[in-house]
Formats: C-alpha cells, sequence, structure tokens
C-alpha cells in the first residue's frame, strides 16, 4: 500500500501534522509551503542535513523561541523596488527599515546562541553575522532620520521640505485671522449661517446665508442642498488660499523627491534584504519544525539500509496534550501509552491483537505516520534506539512504498504466538 497517495495521508493524520508546523511558523510563505507539504521527495542525505540542522535549532530553543513574530513581509517592497526609477512610500520604507533592524536583532540573538552551545563556526554562525549588521545599510539610517513610525515624512527629512512646511504653517495662521475677522463682525449673525470655517474644493469658505451672498464680496464655491446656504471664499482669502495650494503642491513634490531618494538607497542595498529574506524564511521553517520537535518532545530518527524498522516508545504525536491544545483535541490529562515495534526482513509479518477499542489502528497509524515524518526531515516522537527504514524515494524497502497492513480476526487454532509479537497498543486519540 502505497502511504503517499492522498487516501493513506488522509487516514494517517497527515494534514494535521501539517497544521502544527502551519501554526508554528512565522513567515507567510512557510505557512503556504506546510500547508501543501508532501511527504518524501528526498533523497536520504538531504534529508539526514535537515534533521541535522532542526537539532541544531532545537538546541537553541533551550532558550526559549526566536524572535521571529512581527518582522515585516516585505516581498511585494522588495519587488517594487527591484523596478529601476519605481519608488515605495513611507509606510512601506518603514516597514523595510524595520526588517532590517528587527533582522538584525535576531541575527546577533542567535550568535549568541551559538557561542554559548559551540555552534558558531556552522553555517548559522556565518548567516547571524551576516544579519546581524542589516541595521547597518545606508537606508536603515536615511528611514529613521526621514520617517516617522506609521510612516509620515517628518519635517527634518529635507531643509526644503521644513521651510515649505513653516511657510504652510504661516499661511494658516493668516487665513485664520482673515476668518476669526469675519466671525466677529457686527452684522455676523445677519450675514453668516453658522460662524464655522468650511471646506469647498479643499479651499476655507464661510457658511452664508443665501440672501447675503450677493453683497457678501468673494468667490462661491456652491450651495447647501436646501440652497439656503452658500459656500463663500471671501476676497481677502483667495490670494492666500492661492499661495497655500501653490506651497501645498511644492510640498508634496518635495516629498516625492524624498521617497525616490531614499527608495534609491534601499535599491542599492536589495542584494542584502534579498539574503537576509531568503535566511530569514530559512531559519523560520527550521524553528518551526524544531518547536514541534521540542513539543513532542521527538529525536533524530536513524535510518537503516538493511530493512529494519524498530520503534522504541514510540507515540502517535496527536496523542500528546501539548499539541492536542493546537488542533482543538480535546485534552486528555494522561500520559500516551508509547509503542514499541520491530520488523526486519525475518519478521516481515506483524500481527496485532486486542478488543475493538481503537488501539489496533492508532498503533498501525502511529508507525506509518511516523515513518512519513522521518522521511520528510522531522524529528519524531520515540526512544532513542528507534531505527526507520531508508528514507530514499526508490528504496525498495521503504516503508513508505512497501508497508502494506491488514487488521483480520485469525483463528484461536492457527495462529502461533512463537512467530508473532505482542505489545499493549496505544490508546486512541
Amino acid at each position: 500500500m502505497n502511504l503517499t497517495n492522498p487516501h493513506s495521508l488522509q487516514a494517517l493524520d497527515w494534514g494535521s501534522l501539517r497544521s502544527l508546523l502551519v501554526l508554528r511558523s512565522a513567515r507567510e510563505r512557510n505557512r503556504a509551503a506546510f500547508a501543501s507539504l508532501e511527504p518524501g521527495g528526498k533523497s536520504q542525505p538531504q534529508v539526514e542535513r535537515e534533521l541535522g540542522e532542526i537539532a541544531a535549532f532545537r538546541l537553541l530553543l533551550d532558550e526559549g523561541a526566536l524572535r521571529l513574530e512581527g518582522i515585516p513581509e516585505v516581498d511585494e517592497i522588495r519587488a517594487s523596488l527591484s523596478v529601476r526609477g519605481e519608488y515605495v512610500d513611507g509606510p512601506s520604507l518603514s516597514a523595510l527599515a524595520r526588517f532590517a533592524e528587527m533582522t538584525a536583532d535576531l541575527g546577533r540573538d542567535v550568535a549568541a546562541r551559538l557561542g554559548r552551545i559551540d555552534l558558531d563556526g556552522s553555517r548559522f554562525g556565518s548567516e547571524a553575522a551576516a544579519l546581524s549588521h542589516m541595521a547597518d545599510l545606508p537606508f536603515v539610517r536615511s528611514v529613521f532620520e526621514a520617517i516617522g513610525p506609521t510612516g509620515e515624512i517628518l519635517d527634518d527629512a529635507s531643509p526644503e521640505l521644513r521651510r515649505l512646511r513653516a511657510r504652510t504653517h504661516r499661511l494658516r495662521e493668516d487665513l485664520d485671522q482673515v476668518f476669526e475677522s469675519y466671525l466677529h463682525r457686527p452684522n455676523a449673525d445677519d450675514v453668516l449661517q453658522d460662524k464655522v470655517v468650511a471646506s469647498r474644493n479643499g479651499r476655507s469658505v464661510l457658511m452664508v446665508k443665501a440672501e447675503a451672498k450677493r453683497s457678501f464680496g468673494g468667490v462661491v464655491h456652491g450651495a447647501s442642498r436646501s440652497q439656503n446656504t452658500a459656500f463663500v471664499e471671501p476676497i481677502e482669502a483667495v490670494e492666500v488660499n492661492n499661495e497655500l495650494v501653490v506651497v501645498s503642491e511644492e510640498e508634496q513634490e518635495e516629498i516625492r523627491q524624498i521617497l525616490r531618494r531614499i527608495s534609491d538607497q534601499a535599491r542599492d542595498d536589495l542584494d542584502a534584504l534579498d539574503r537576509a529574506d531568503r535566511v530569514l524564511e530559512s531559519w523560520d521553517a527550521l524553528h518551526a519544525k524544531a518547536r514541534l520537535a521540542r513539543d513532542l518532545d521527538a529525536r533524530v530518527p536513524v535510518f537503516s539500509n538493511d530493512g529494519e524498522l524498530r520503534i522504541v516508545r514510540g507515540i502517535h504525536p496527536l496523542l500528546v496534550d501539548r499539541v492536542r491544545a493546537d488542533l482543538d483535541l480535546p485534552i486528555t490529562g494522561r500520559e500516551a501509552v508509547p509503542l514499541d515495534l520491530e520488523m526486519t526482513d525475518a519478521r516481515r509479518i506483524l500481527v496485532i491483537g486486542g478488543p475493538n477499542t481503537g488501539g489496533k489502528t492508532v498503533a498501525l497509524k502511529t508507525v506509518g505516520l511516523l515513518s512519513l515524518m522521518a522521511r520528510s526531515g522531522l524529528l519524531i516522537p520515540t526512544g532513542e534506539a528507534s531505527r526507520c527504514r531508508s528514507s530514499t524515494p526508490s528504496s525498495p524497502r521503504s516503508v513508505t512504498s512497501n508497508l502494506s497492513a491488514r487488521v483480520c480476526r485469525p483463528s484461536p487454532r492457527r495462529f502461533r504466538a512463537s512467530r508473532g509479537w505482542t505489545s499493549r497498543p496505544p490508546a486512541a486519540p
């Protein structure tokens, strides 16, 4: 029976295992990859290398989870910057700078942890060293000097912007004085519908009674639905409003120039940003697998090339309360009964007996799921003496390509215990 077909994967709870990985991942691409993860497809050297990397990350978790959550997703921003001449807005540049700063913090944290467990000479050490310098990229300093935490452009982003905003402030003060003079005139109650300054088409206006608009000097910008109120810009305010429009346009152009300048700086650092994102994605995937291994108290599987399959104190992952909660499964409050099982070329038939309480099915599902996990480069919840059959996809002894199972009711007269194996089946999930 091929255990990698959709029906078998469903029967073996492979979908639940995928969900456990998705829940432990911080990056969107990894969550999508885990959600569609298929077992196998890798050579045994690839699997063993990945298992070693997960084991290394498992050691890093002894000091707590890595701070991967909250690092901005910047794929779309980097894609925009890859187009020469394009620029991105303030919030995007702010997110990109936070990405660089947070990955630098992560790099320094991982480098320190690696040093404490004598793994700073591994590839993770060089990756951590590279990440730790991300905050030193030139564009990062430019962003923090010119752009606020929510993406707003600061007054000090450039001398010209500071001058234009100061001019805008003075013009608005002049405009306020004009309108205040109208609001406090002796005949204001007779002329004005309400003593407030409104806005129409980007211009500051007064709400003038319809019957007074002809005698009120100014530019009419429309009327209310009832036609009882005219929105009039006083003649003294027209020139100030005109200058405000001009200064506002100049301010927006200056902001665009600032964004272009910083976007060009970020574009120069795009290679470093791309490398950091790849490292972050790789670490996040390993981190998710290591967190699952920690929660399952799992170990690195050892592969045999002689056809032996030995599971010592194996536990079906969905029997572990720590992960059952992640899947909204009932918490049992009981420790799962571990499974011991051994099959070799000389002992290729296994008979499992017992009452119909689900334990036999769980035993078979445990063997199948742990074998799939091992082939997929995941640590498995077993004892140290366990051995899995070779993970090479083309291997004729691969458990996922050759394991067949049949649940039957043998006749007591024909059952020979001398060739059998008995064990207490684990409790059903």
